[in-house]
């Protein structure tokens, strides 16, 4: 219809009899719903990020019409079962305001009384759908891999897991205020990929309430060298040797060196070293390095202490450099009144090629940073002893 003309519904279906549609029609066209998009003012009011929908008892899916079909081979005379609002279970999705995507869709409807399998079944589908927005107008596709259907009597039977198939919408304002959200949608499982053989068509069309959830924003933590002040980077005064040294300051910091690297270090106050800790990389972590392959490109590194004891153990150290080469070391050791001394137990070098060498000069150390040891600042110095040609060093970080 237009401006001109009244909407007028061509086709009708009885639930559970067959339709005069042709099975070559667009079924998505068969469903209609009127409404009033919202216009740029209320659009322009949304901001962040927001869930609309929810699950049936939630009261926010408002309306619903629509219609099973299915098909035997693909080929055969189309078949119609309908459902409503009570069929379906959940209808949500996720939308960004800032930059129109839309994420974490899903749908899921239950379809009663389909009497095409030989007794009366339930047909659920289940399907995740993602897409984007622009103004108020809302466009989707159907994720393939968190699709389903399911024949459910006493016993279930997948009908179909290679769903495909698109949404539109339209958000809806009343009064100058966003009141809705309308969808239409069809969802396919054609007989080429059906596990069952059959074509499986779910199309229809629904009306969410204008409510909606804010979602949470995710924030990187700051970094263990932004939060605890560490200075870092490669110094003017390289040595010769591999070495990892750790001198106090009288800033009452301490300067930690490596072959090539340097970092300033605010260190734990001793009475703070107590208890038992496990440190690993995590999102905090950061690092500097280089050595005769390039620059370090991964730095993945844990151990667990003792301050108790001061033990040291399961110490592992992981360097990747340019992209290629990778050196592995375990080490232990102790920490005795703030002081930390690394072991190395032996390591390897390899590249995509394999090992290169399985005998590695390791020299280590560090310095536990925070009012209450959060993080350790550790320093690695790396030589091959089969070919002295390959080294490397550098600084990291590992979080308690």
């Amino acid at each position: 219809g237009d401006s001109a003309n009244e909407f007028t519904k061509v086709s009708g279906f009885t639930g559970g009899t067959r339709s005069e549609l042709d099975a070559s029609k667009d079924l998505f066209n068969a469903m209609w719903l009127v409404g009033n998009p919202a216009g740029s003012t209320v659009m322009g009011a949304q901001t962040g990020e927001r869930k609309f929908g929810g699950i049936n008892s939630s009261g926010r899916i408002l309306e619903a019409q629509g219609f099973y079909s299915y098909s035997a081979l693909g080929t055969g005379a189309a078949e119609f079962f309908s459902f409503d609002a009570s069929n379906v279970d959940e209808f949500s999705f996720e939308i960004n305001f800032s930059d129109g995507s839309i994420d974490n869709g899903k749908l899921v409807i239950e379809v009663p009384s389909v009497t095409s399998f030989g007794g009366s079944h339930t047909i659920r589908w289940s399907a995740g759908f993602g897409g984007s927005s622009s103004g108020s107008i809302l466009s989707g596709s159907i994720i393939n891999d968190a699709t389903d259907i399911v024949a459910n009597t006493n016993l279930e039977s997948d009908l179909g897991t290679a769903l495909e198939g698109e949404l539109g919408g339209f958000f809806t304002e009343d009064s100058s205020a966003l009141s809705g959200v309308a969808f239409g949608f069809n969802v396919r499982q054609p007989a080429s990929s059906s596990d069952d053989g059959n074509a499986h068509v779910l199309f229809g069309n629904l009306l969410l309430s204008g409510a909606s959830d804010s979602l949470p924003m995710l924030t990187l933590p700051e970094s263990t060298v932004d939060e605890h002040n560490i200075s870092w980077g490669s110094w003017n005064n390289p040595i010769e040797d591999n070495w990892v040294v750790v001198t106090p300051e009288v800033n009452g910091q301490v300067e930690l060196q490596t072959a090539n690297h340097l970092a300033e270090v605010t260190p734990t106050p001793v009475a703070n070293l107590q208890g038992t800790a496990n440190y690993e990389t995590t999102i905090a972590s950061s690092f500097i390095g280089s050595g005769s392959a390039g620059d370090v490109t991964q730095v993945v590194a844990g151990m667990n202490v003792d301050f108790n004891t001061g033990a040291i153990s399961d110490g592992s150290l992981q360097v990747q450099v340019a992209g290629s080469q990778a050196w592995d070391i375990a080490f232990d050791g102790t920490v005795n009144a703030g002081m930390v001394d690394l072991n190395s137990l032996g390591g390897t070098l390899s590249d995509p090629g394999g090992m290169i060498s399985n005998s590695i000069d390791a020299n280590l150390g560090g310095v536990f940073t925070g009012n209450n040891a959060e993080a350790f600042v550790g320093g690695f110095d790396l030589i091959d002893e089969i070919n002295a040609l390959n080294h490397v060093d550098g600084i990291y970080t590992i979080e308690r």
